[in-house]
């Protein structure tokens, strides 16, 4: 396997050694991790993504870790020896029901297969339909990794990394021989009491307890926090309070509220009504501690 972290000089570095990836007989895939201050733009990057013929796969984030340091503006590049096969799913806000066959129809499992990198536009609706028909289509044998792709400037834009291109409101689903272990700790801790969703429109909730869900949240957030939000000052606020819902079995799951819109809350993943939600607080240690959990668990 061969890794290479680029910092200066980037577009340039990073193009000869795509290429240089390409031509070498030892690399069979290539996976990009790009931090969004970089500006890896589709008019600067698709014309050397669509000249490399080995399967291309990643995305651009908020930011990077590599080795101990975090990096917003670099790119971190993977060349993997094992042989992949990718889906390419495009415009998945718009995605049918019929999401389930089209992934068993565009793949097939092979034993070569030991994990699959999951790699979607944050911003795009539709991402937990994807990821339980994914589940649904391939099983539960294999090691999912990967996540929402994006900017915190939560402006819509290309960040997923394909041979087509860098990709906006798309999902790339890439299954690779590569042996991995999965642990999974969030680190979030529990603030409120249950709040039911009694309205909701995909990513937006509108309604809880059948109150306006930004009054409910604004009231909430001041009586734990003393911290007083705003339209304005949301998401600066709102990032240290996401939403949990609770599985039986499993870690809590957890959607970002990143903005609100009249009285209505927007956040990274759809949530279903009915659902129940508590608001959930993190502080820098207990999160650490749950990193450290979650490789000792792997």
């Amino acid at each position: 396997m061969i890794t290479k972290l680029f910092t200066n000089n980037i577009h340039e570095n990073l193009f000869l050694f795509l290429k240089e990836l390409d031509r070498n007989p030892e690399v069979n895939s290539i996976m990009i991790l790009a931090g969004d201050k970089v500006g890896l733009y589709p008019e600067k990057v698709n014309g050397v993504l669509k000249e490399i013929k080995k399967p291309i796969f990643g995305g651009t984030f908020p930011g990077i870790i590599y080795q101990t340091n975090k990096y917003e503006d670099a790119v971190l590049v993977v060349g993997f020896p094992f042989e992949s096969r990718s889906i390419i799913l495009k415009n998945i806000s718009k995605l049918e029901t019929n999401v389930l066959e089209v992934l068993r129809g565009q793949i097939q499992i092979e034993s070569l297969i030991k994990t699959y990198f999951v790699f979607v536009d944050g911003l795009a609706k539709n991402i937990s339909r994807l990821i339980d028909s994914l589940f649904s289509a391939y099983g539960l044998e294999f090691n999912y990794i990967g996540g929402g792709a994006g900017s915190l400037s939560l402006n819509q834009k290309p960040c997923i990394f394909t041979n087509e291109g860098l990709l906006e409101d798309a999902a790339i689903i890439t299954g690779i021989g590569l042996q991995s272990s999965i642990g999974v700790k969030h680190g979030w801790l529990e603030l409120s009491n249950s709040y039911k969703v009694t309205k909701v429109r995909e990513t937006v909730i509108d309604e809880l307890d059948y109150k306006p869900a930004f009054e409910v949240y604004k009231d909430a957030i001041y009586r734990y926090s003393g911290k007083e939000i705003n339209k304005d000052n949301f998401f600066s606020i709102a990032k240290a309070f996401p939403f949990g819902i609770s599985k039986i079995g499993a870690e809590t799951v957890v959607r970002d509220p990143i903005t609100v819109d009249n009285n209505s809350i927007i956040c990274v993943g759809e949530i279903e009504i009915g659902s129940f939600v508590k608001i959930l607080n993190g502080k820098k240690e207990t999160l650490l501690n749950a990193a450290e959990e979650a490789a000792i668990i792997s």
